[in-house]
């Protein structure tokens, strides 16, 4: 293969940079980088902004570590590179004596598969989009960032010959690595701009300001970069409220930038600079959401039709516009982003053999209001991180438990308590029904703590309970779910069905503040025919 074809071949890096905040950089990233991954094209977002990493809020619903507690990221890359370049003990900046690696150790160190997270997200035409986060964002992320010496790292640690590595390993891993910079000027900022990309979209709002420091950038960008690097000025937030002063912008941007646009020829500067504006729509400032979620396809003036001529040029027209998710699975995303309790509406049901039939009712209550729901019996042996406990301490998903005699006695319930009890990010995530009558006794882990009781209840009193623990679901389900079959037979509520009533004079309510109560007895539960329990977060 001709060296021409292999350059084509290869993955291509584009920075997205702005000199001043507030230009919505970040929101551009990531719709171009949506629409180039539901065209198939295999994309990493990089969130190297790392004093202020935002980048993760956009991908919210389909990240596994929603707030990145346990997930590393750019900055643990470049320190593990660090700590293996100098002596143990010795600052970056010292001056010490430094190891010299080797290309293979390098490439080693440059490898982004441990780094990166994909998101629980599929696109139509097969399509890849990955997450490099800025990093972990644990107690000691904010001194990782500020205590790192940048320019050492560079000149005098071998950081140079490390981004080449990284640069070459994202560029062989994907078609498409998309950097969200930091703004203004830094050595940060001259990394993402200078060293890594094959394409600047060089972002500023019409003032004075925001193009003056644009160019600076890719005059900076022009004489120092070491590779051919394309600067696409892109002016964003472009308000039409105020004619004149909106082309006075223009004419400067145009007068400014002009010389950055000698890969193209002269008469198409007109077209690039009519189709490149993004406009300034008010209900962004507001919503950390995805034009390619929140649009309706082909709709030529909203902004996803601006996120589409942009992709197009980022592009050389090889990706032009979005291939949309059925238009079912556009509203479940949609609410998955606008209402925080539908990020993650899954449940994870724990529960004892006894209780089987209660554990397909609660289910198929669950599923018919678009939660996703996997069962877990308590009589399975388990050892270590639960994987019915796992995706709740990461945040995805709640753990529904099914208290009865055998319940309680059951060893996996036990460890079910330990494992959520106490934990910060599982705080309210522990949810307790009793489905069973039972006296409290020292082995039961809950200490007869539970939210409703449903024993003796109709199958309408107890959905009603069920329903006000676990909350509603709100506007569609979420990516994945998948809906009740029209027709199909439901499992028979458990028991009898006798109605309730206000709890006896004399008695304390539940911690519900609903008690049903009538005295009889709930019938054994019959055997049920086997229910497929998976669980996609284990």
């Amino acid at each position: 293969m001709s060296s021409e074809a292999e350059a084509r071949d290869a993955g291509r890096i584009v920075t997205f940079y702005s000199y001043k905040g507030g230009t919505g950089r970040t929101m551009a990233l990531v719709n171009v980088g949506w629409i180039m991954a539901s065209n198939g094209k295999r994309v990493l977002l990089v969130d190297w902004d790392l004093e202020a990493p935002g980048l993760h809020r956009y991908l919210r619903p389909f990240l596994l570590d929603p707030k990145l507690r346990d997930t590393d990221g750019l900055i643990n890359m470049v320190n593990a590179f660090v700590g293996q370049v100098i002596r143990p003990g010795e600052p970056p900046d010292s001056g010490a004596e430094t190891t010299v690696m080797s290309d293979d150790e390098l490439r080693s160190h440059a490898r982004l598969g441990a780094r990166t997270t994909g998101l629980d997200l599929r696109f139509p035409a097969g399509g890849r989009l990955d997450f490099l986060p800025a990093g972990r964002m644990s107690p000691s992320y904010s001194a990782d960032v500020t205590s790192f010496n940048w320019r050492a790292f560079y000149e005098r640690l071998g950081g140079g010959a490390f981004l080449q590595a990284l640069r070459e390993e994202m560029k062989a891993s994907y078609d498409y690595v998309l950097i969200d910079s930091r703004t203004g000027v830094s050595d940060i900022s001259g990394i993402c701009t200078t060293v890594m990309p094959d394409v600047l979209v060089d972002g500023f709002v019409l003032n004075h300001q925001s193009i003056e420091g644009g160019l600076d950038v890719a005059q900076s960008v022009a004489s120092e970069a070491r590779h051919p690097v394309r600067i696409l000025p892109v002016p964003m937030r472009v308000e039409d409220g105020e004619q004149e002063l909106l082309e006075w912008g223009r004419d400067l941007a145009r007068a400014e930038f002009g010389p950055f646009l000698a890969w193209l020829a002269e008469p198409e500067h007109e077209q690039y600079w009519g189709e490149v504006e993004i406009p300034y729509k008010k209900y962004y400032a507001y919503a950390e959401i995805p034009t390619t979620v929140r649009d309706r396809p082909s709709q030529p003036g909203n902004l996803l039709a601006a996120f589409e001529r942009l992709t197009a040029w980022v592009t050389d027209g090889r990706v032009r516009s979005l291939v949309p998710h059925p238009e079912e699975e556009r509203q479940r995303m949609r609410a998955a982003y606008l209402d925080p309790r539908t990020s993650w509406p899954r449940i994870h049901v724990s529960y004892a053999s006894a209780d089987r039939m209660w554990a397909e009712w609660i289910a198929a209550r669950l599923e018919g209001i678009g939660y996703q729901v996997s069962l877990h019996s308590a009589a399975e042996p388990g050892a270590g991180a639960l994987p019915e406990v796992t995706p709740v301490l990461k945040g995805r998903g709640r753990l529904l438990a099914l208290l009865s005699p055998e319940y309680m006695v059951q060893r996996r319930a036990q460890d079910v308590w330990k494992q959520l009890r106490g934990h910060q990010s599982a705080d309210g995530a522990l949810l307790a029904v009793r489905v069973q009558e039972g006296e409290t006794t020292a082995r039961d882990p809950f200490g007869g703590r539970y939210a409703a009781d449903l024993t003796h209840c109709t199958p309408e009193e107890a959905e009603a309970q069920l329903l006000s623990v676990v909350g509603p679901v709100r506007r569609a389900r979420i990516p994945g779910s998948v809906a009740p079959v029209p027709g199909s037979p439901a499992p028979p509520f458990p028991g009898t069905s006798p109605r309730c009533s206000a709890s006896p004079p004399g008695t304390s309510p539940s911690p519900a503040g609903v008690s049903c109560w009538n005295g009889c007895a709930t019938a054994s539960p019959p055997a049920a025919p086997p229910r497929s329990s998976t669980d996609s977060e284990a």
